[in-house]
C-alpha cells in the first residue's frame, strides 16, 4: 500500500473534528438555520409579491392580440384560391373607480407584509430560545459530569489512603469497604450523568451539526448591568412591552383582516371602468383599422350571496384576530411579570449556591487533613464529598437557571440575547 493510500484511509477512519466555537457563535448559527425561521422567511417573500399584486390593481390592463385566418376566398366567385386574413388588436382597460376596494386591498397587503415581518422577528426569538435552552443544557450536563468525575477521583484517592492505613493496622477493614462502596456509587452517578450528557449533545447536534461548544457560561457578568435593572423596573403595560414582535404581529394581523373586510364590502358597490380598443384588419384586397373608447358602470345586484357570504366570513376572521390580540396582550403582561420575578429569584439562588459550594469545599479540605491524620472516619469523608458534589451540582443548575431567566427576561421585552 502506498503512503498516500495509507494516509487517506486514516483520514476516512478519523474525520476532522469540528472546531470548538463560542456560545454566541453556536446560538447565532442554530437560530439562523432553524427551519421555522426559514419557513417564515419564505412567507415574508410571498407577502412582498402579494403587495406587488395589490399595486397592480391601480395600473391599466393591456392586451395585444394577433390572428391569421387561412381560408378560401368567397367574395370573388371567379377565383378559388386561398386567401389570408390577418387581424391585429390592442386593448387597454383602466380601473377608474372601485368604491375604495382596491385601496383597502392595498392597505391590507401593506399590513400583511408588516405582519409577516413581525412574525419573522418572533420566529428568531423562539428559535433563539430553543437554541439557548439546548446549549445551556449541554453546558450544565458537561459540568455535572466533570463534578461527578472529580467526586469519583476524590473517593478513589481516599480509598488509597484508607488501604495504606489498613495495611499499617491503623484502620479496620470495614472502613476501607465503606470507601470502596462510596467510590462505586460515585462511578454509577457519573455514568448516569454521561447518559444525560449524550442526550444533550444529540439535541445540539441535530441543529448545529456538532456539539463542540465551549463550556463557559456566557452572561454571568450581565446579571447586574444597568439595562437589566431597567427591565426589572419596567411596567408590564409600558410602551416597551409593545415592542415585542408577537404583540406587533397580532396588531398587524388584526388590521390586515380589517382592511380585507373593507375591501370585500366595497367590492359589492358600483364600479366604473374605462376601456380603449384599437384594431386593424388586413385582406388581400383591402385593409382598414379602427378604435373605440368605452366607459362602463357596473352595479352589482345579485350574485347568489357569494360576495355577501365572503364578506361575512372575513368579518368573523377580523373578530378572531381581535380576540388573538387581546390574548397576546394578556400573555405579555403575565410573561413579563413572571420573567421579572423569576430572574430575581434565580440570580439570588445563583449567588447563594456559589457561597454554599465555597463553604462545603472548605469543610471537605479540613476533614481531608483530619482523615490523613486518622482523626476522621470514612463516613465523615463520604458525607463531606457528597456535600461538595451536591453543592457543586446545585451551583451548576443555579447558574444555568439564572442564564435561562436572563434569556426569558430579554425575550419578555422582545429583545434578543447579546
Amino acid at each position: 500500500m502506498s503512503f498516500l493510500s495509507f494516509f487517506f484511509s486514516l483520514v476516512a477512519l478519523h474525520p476532522a473534528q469540528a472546531q470548538e466555537i463560542s456560545f454566541s457563535e453556536a446560538t447565532q448559527k442554530m437560530t439562523s438555520e432553524n427551519l421555522s425561521v426559514l419557513v417564515q422567511q419564505t412567507n415574508l417573500s410571498a407577502s412582498r409579491f402579494q403587495l406587488d399584486a395589490a399595486w397592480g390593481n391601480f395600473s391599466p390592463s393591456v392586451f395585444l392580440k394577433g390572428e391569421q385566418d387561412n381560408g378560401q376566398s368567397n367574395w370573388d366567385p371567379t377565383k378559388s384560391d386561398y386567401t389570408v386574413l390577418r387581424t391585429y388588436s390592442a386593448n387597454a382597460t383602466w380601473n377608474l373607480f372601485r368604491s375604495g376596494a382596491d385601496l383597502a386591498g392595498l392597505k391590507a397587503a401593506h399590513r400583511n407584509l408588516d405582519y409577516q415581518s413581525f412574525q419573522l422577528d418572533d420566529s428568531y426569538l423562539q428559535s433563539e430560545a430553543q437554541a439557548v435552552t439546548n446549549l445551556l443544557q449541554l453546558i450544565e450536563k458537561k459540568q455535572t459530569v466533570e463534578a461527578l468525575r472529580r467526586s469519583e477521583e476524590s473517593l478513589h484517592g481516599f480509598l488509597k489512603i484508607a488501604e495504606a492505613r489498613f495495611d499499617k493496622g491503623l484502620l479496620p477493614r470495614e472502613e476501607t469497604q465503606k470507601v470502596t462502596l462510596d467510590a462505586g456509587n460515585a462511578e454509577a452517578r457519573r455514568a448516569d450523568a454521561e447518559v444525560q450528557l449524550n442526550l444533550a449533545k444529540a439535541a445540539v447536534e441535530s441543529i448545529l451539526g456538532h456539539s463542540n461548544v465551549k463550556t463557559e457560561w456566557p452572561w454571568t457578568k450581565n446579571f447586574s448591568m444597568a439595562d437589566v435593572s431597567r427591565l426589572l423596573d419596567e411596567s408590564p403595560s409600558s410602551s416597551a412591552a409593545r415592542s415585542r414582535p408577537d404583540w406587533r404581529a397580532a396588531q398587524a394581523s388584526m388590521e390586515t383582516e380589517d382592511y380585507r373586510e373593507r375591501a370585500l364590502f366595497r367590492s359589492m358597490l358600483p364600479t366604473v371602468d374605462f376601456s380603449y380598443s384599437w384594431s386593424r384588419y388586413n385582406r388581400p384586397d383591402t385593409a382598414f383599422s379602427g378604435w373605440s373608447t368605452v366607459a362602463v358602470l357596473t352595479i352589482p345586484l345579485w350574485s347568489g350571496l357569494k360576495d355577501y357570504s365572503a364578506f361575512r366570513v372575513q368579518e368573523e376572521a377580523r373578530h378572531a384576530a381581535e380576540f388573538r390580540l387581546r390574548q397576546v396582550e394578556r400573555d405579555v403582561r403575565s410573561t413579563i411579570t413572571a420573567a421579572q420575578a423569576n430572574f430575581k429569584i434565580s440570580v439570588a439562588q445563583f449567588k447563594s449556591r456559589t457561597k454554599n459550594l465555597e463553604t462545603a469545599q472548605h469543610i471537605l479540605d479540613q476533614d481531608t487533613a483530619r482523615f490523613k491524620m486518622g482523626r476522621a472516619d470514612a463516613n465523615e469523608i463520604n458525607l463531606d464529598v457528597r456535600r461538595v458534589t451536591e453543592a457543586e451540582i446545585l451551583a451548576i443548575q443555579g447558574t444555568s437557571q439564572a442564564h435561562l431567566a436572563y434569556l426569558q427576561l430579554l425575550h419578555a421585552f422582545g429583545q434578543r440575547v447579546p
